[in-house]
């Protein structure tokens, strides 16, 4: 093995290593920005690593759940954990829709809509769907853990087509719903079409 090649399995390693710190944070429901710590330093150290893509996807559902968390346990809804991942999500889409794996592009904006839909933006969530739809060639299936982090919530736990995904997603969003029931239709949709 070469000296390059030695290298690059010891950056891979490290970057590994800090990765699953921060997915290890996000886990157990850490809010201290540990995790965010975790995935920036991902990102600085090994930045055209496919560790590096994945922490950047890490690092916007990290604040996407801190809000979601402190709303729900402290009556406190944090706009800028919105900001952050909004902030990382672009990044994300700008960085990776034409070149790494584009592993996260559906993910991406999916998030992006669920954050427009609490934001009250039904018109960008739209935007957001239809962008979404475009990527499943390219990023065909999209994680949904628990769609929003919620104490109560039981997890879907599945893949969803990401094409489907948008569909479903934009046909709840066309019921004149608020947040909380389009959040409980959208998991009802997701255990009914995903991992199917």
């Amino acid at each position: 093995m070469g000296q390059r090649a030695k290298k690059s399995v010891v950056r891979s390693g490290e970057a590994g290593q800090l990765l699953k710190q921060g997915t290890y944070y996000q886990s157990i429901d850490d809010i201290s920005d540990r995790a965010a710590d975790s995935y920036r330093l991902v990102i600085l150290k090994y930045p055209d690593s496919f560790e590096a893509e994945q922490a950047l996807f890490y690092l916007a559902s990290y604040y996407q759940k801190k809000f979601f968390i402190l709303e729900e346990t402290s009556g406190v809804q944090d706009w800028s954990a919105f900001n952050e991942a909004e902030d990382a999500l672009y990044k994300y889409i700008k960085k990776y829709t034409l070149k790494g794996r584009g592993s996260y592009l559906g993910d991406a904006y999916h998030t992006l809509a669920i954050i427009a839909l609490k934001r009250g933006n039904i018109e960008l969530a739209k935007q957001d769907l239809s962008k979404m739809s475009k990527t499943g060639a390219r990023d065909p299936k999209v994680f949904i853990y628990k769609v929003v982090w919620s104490h109560d919530a039981s997890a879907v736990n599945a893949d969803c087509n990401t094409r489907a995904l948008a569909s479903g997603t934009l046909e709840s969003v066309s019921s004149p719903l608020n947040f909380n029931q389009f959040i409980s239709n959208l998991r009802t949709w997701c255990r009914s079409h995903c991992g199917k």
